[in-house]
């Protein structure tokens, strides 16, 4: 895609999720900016998202995990000086970073030493992701909070860390809550069982109306924020991955209550 072209389809503002929340058509994420795979400098990782803002993107989706805390900390570095209601911001909690953290990942190069992840979807333990997060990111609010990988404790995943997403949601700490997801499964599944439906979700780079078991009636509107290499990080998962163009789910509101939109752009 050119440039130009590049820029075209940014600047286009969607509407993502039930929250009223208006977003660029395209978003950057930034695992990468963590050293996934590859270490990147830090005027480098600024300078990314530099340019994503001159091409018009102003949806940016971070994590913890993310270099065990580097991506969050480079993402505020970045984003700190724009206007803070031009832009989207999202993050994750699921993990909590901590000294000697032992939930290790061998993708991220270079990660701040002494620190790790302690996989962790306890009512407490999210919210203090969520304001080590804000300290990070050193920016005010966050708009997006997504539970991350829930697949990896669906009972709690499903039932204390949502709580705490309602309870920030509902306290206008947050804005919307979601979820952060490789499966296309365990997304239908939270739908169907969760006591509270997610405004949105990310469905990163595995979706496709002829596989997902989600619901298609209406598949027109959604719009691309999530990362394709994202199916290459979650390939030792246990499901093969299935390249395809990241999707956003989002409920339709002219469908039946259990209806989702859900279609690459």
């Amino acid at each position: 895609m050119s440039v130009g072209l590049l820029r075209l389809a940014a600047m286009r503002m969607v509407e993502l999720g039930r929250r009223g929340l208006q977003v660029s058509r395209l978003g950057l994420g930034l695992a990468s900016l963590g050293g996934m795979f590859a270490a990147v400098p830090e005027d480098r990782a600024v300078a990314t998202v530099d340019r994503a803002w001159e091409l018009g993107i102003r949806l940016f989706d971070t994590a913890p995990v993310y270099g065990y805390g580097l991506s969050e900390q480079r993402a505020g570095l970045a984003l700190r000086g724009r206007p803070r209601d031009e832009f989207v911001l999202c993050t994750k909690v699921g993990r909590l970073l901590e000294p000697d953290g032992q939930d290790l990942q061998p993708i991220w190069v270079d990660p701040p030493p002494g620190i790790g992840p302690r996989l962790d979807y306890s009512y407490a333990a999210v919210m203090r992701s969520f304001e080590q997060s804000l300290e990070r990111l050193g920016i005010d609010r966050i708009d997006v909070l997504h539970i991350h990988d829930p697949d990896l404790d669906f009972a709690a995943a499903s039932t204390s860390a949502l709580q705490a997403l309602v309870e920030l949601r509902d306290r206008g700490t947050i804005r919307a809550l979601s979820l952060g997801i490789n499966h296309a499964d365990v997304a239908a599944r939270f739908l169907r069982e969760a006591a509270t439906t997610p405004d949105c979700i990310l469905l990163s780079g595995r979706y496709t109306c002829s596989t997902s078991p989600l619901p298609t009636s209406c598949c027109r509107s959604a719009c691309s924020w999530a990362s394709p290499s994202s199916a290459r990080a979650s390939s030792t998962a246990g499901r093969s991955p299935r390249p395809s163009p990241p999707s956003t789910i989002r409920r339709s509101p002219r469908s039946s209550p259990a209806g989702w939109t859900a279609c690459a752009p």
